[in-house]
């Protein structure tokens, strides 16, 4: 009887191993480079000293929210394309049919462990960004200042943009758009994780999208250390802050419409002064991953319709002048 037990506990954990290798192997460069960068992530916050400053579990719960709201706009858009355009007999019927169909293709387990490493990996992102200033203090901001003037025939590039925004009172929209960037770049990376019709394409997408965070976000935001125009007059207390009229327009400007940027900014200044993880923590502000992965996004969809990229090329313009102008 014992003996039995143990042969059928032998069986199952062996039919669970070889479920994970298969599940391994159809994603197998995408998962190893998460599971890849996951690791070393953490071997280097233990090896400088910071073990306290890292966590898989940032992210989880967005990755659950994420899905969620994915869940329900698909739900209200392809209920309304049944029912305006395709007019099946039975549309319930149909709908169930069509999303059975679709996650027995993909594989329910397949989908929660590609969400589960990317949660984690994001975690892993937001936890090394919290080190960045440890590792090399902010110092870059006043160069990258140089630059734009250099660059801009001796103007401040928010200056180029800033007379057209004030006067059409774009401000506010312009940043409802460049929040729309998290639901944006959650979306399509949900989009690729569940649509395995194309696998060349898919594979292209996520293995860029991780790279887009490992080289901008964490090795090139490391090296080019910088807050940001938001926290310039922070970081430099001592000097004349540039930006002080862009920040003050958008102070004024948010006692008519919210102007959420600058709450998230004091979020950000204050998860990096008490040097806590949450969600989004870690300043830093060359490159911008919200153009970066807003282009990631254009690129991808020149390969999906040629309209859609259009529409998502007008977007990353959007994404490109609301990080100017919203400092």
């Amino acid at each position: 009887m014992v003996f039995s037990h143990i042969a059928k506990v032998i069986r199952v954990g062996g039919g669970v191993k070889q479920s994970l290798r298969t599940l391994w192997r159809k994603d197998s460069v995408v998962l190893t480079l998460l599971a890849f960068f996951i690791a070393a992530s953490a071997f280097f916050a233990f090896f400088v000293g910071e073990s306290g400053r890292f966590s898989l579990f940032i992210y989880p719960g967005v990755a659950i929210f994420s899905l969620t709201v994915v869940g329900v706009g698909f739900f209200i858009v392809y209920s309304l394309y049944l029912l305006l355009i395709l007019r099946p007999e039975r549309p319930v019927t149909f709908f169930i049919a069509r999303v059975s169909g679709k996650l027995k293709e993909v594989g329910v387990a397949r989908v929660l462990l590609m969400v589960m490493l990317f949660s984690f990996f994001l975690s892993s992102v937001s936890s090394l960004k919290t080190l960045i200033p440890v590792i090399n203090p902010f110092s870059w901001d006043y160069f990258f200042y140089e630059m734009d003037r250099l660059i801009m025939g001796g103007h401040q590039p928010w200056k180029l943009v800033h007379g057209l925004i004030s006067t059409l009172d774009l401000t506010m929209p312009i940043n409802a758009l460049y929040n729309g960037w998290f639901f944006f770049v959650f979306g399509v990376l949900l989009w690729q994780i569940l649509d395995v019709s194309n696998r060349r394409r898919r594979e292209v997408y996520l293995i860029s999208y991780i790279l887009c965070w490992v080289v901008n976000g964490t090795i090139l935001a490391t090296i080019f250390s910088s807050a940001g125009p938001a926290f310039f007059g922070r970081i430099y207390p001592g000097l004349e802050n540039p930006y002080q009229p862009l920040m003050s327009y958008l102070a004024v400007a948010n006692e008519g419409n919210p102007i959420w940027a600058l709450v998230i900014q004091d979020y950000l200044w204050d998860v990096y002064s008490t040097g806590s993880l949450q969600i989004g923590s870690g300043i830093s502000a060359m490159p911008s991953m919200h153009v970066s992965l807003a282009w990631l996004g254009f690129l991808h969809f020149c390969r999906v319709q040629a309209g859609l990229a259009v529409l998502v090329f007008l977007y990353v313009v959007v994404i490109l002048v609301g990080s100017v102008h919203l400092a």
